[in-house]
């Protein structure tokens, strides 16, 4: 089973179509998405919203999470070791406000269980070769790395916390 998700805030057309024609060439595959007010599909099971619970059964079963660059996204994978494709918002085509989501996806790329593309016919392909993939999820660290501590230190030190 596939399971894309794209956030509740703002739609995300460019992906969904992208999933909606993979899934329609596809029948055989089970296709659920959570799109927020991004639409509705013939050929994928589609939720406005999810609690809490349900998208965390979802990405567990799911052999695949196709997604926004969200970092609860990652975080997500990660937790249930499920392999992560990501295709970032771009503020220039209207889908976000910036290009945060470009950035995200940028310092995520190449670790193992990430897998990200930028463009929407890259989507396709990338599913394919990915469900028959090894099926790991995301490797990252379950503590910040020291330099990061030590940055955030000198920040709180430096305006005088104790």
């Amino acid at each position: 089973m596939i399971f894309l998700t794209v956030g509740t805030q703002l739609p995300f057309l460019r992906l969904v179509e992208a999933v909606e024609g993979w899934a329609g060439q596809h029948p055989d595959q089970q296709v659920i998405a959570q799109l927020g007010d991004g639409g509705k599909s013939p050929h994928m099971t589609c939720h406005r919203v999810l609690d809490p619970s349900d998208f965390r059964d979802l990405c567990v079963k799911a052999d695949l999470i196709v997604s926004h660059a969200g970092t609860g996204s990652f975080l997500m994978a990660h937790q249930v070791d499920t392999p992560l494709l990501v295709m970032p918002r771009r503020a220039d085509l209207g889908e976000h406000r910036n290009d945060h989501q470009m950035a995200t996806a940028a310092h995520f790329e190449g670790r193992p269980g990430v897998h990200v593309v930028y463009e929407a016919g890259d989507v396709a392909p990338s599913i394919d070769r990915l469900i028959a993939g090894d099926g790991r999820g995301p490797r990252f660290a379950d503590h910040a790395d020291d330099s990061l501590i030590t940055a955030i230190r000198d920040v709180v030190f430096a305006h005088g916390a104790p």
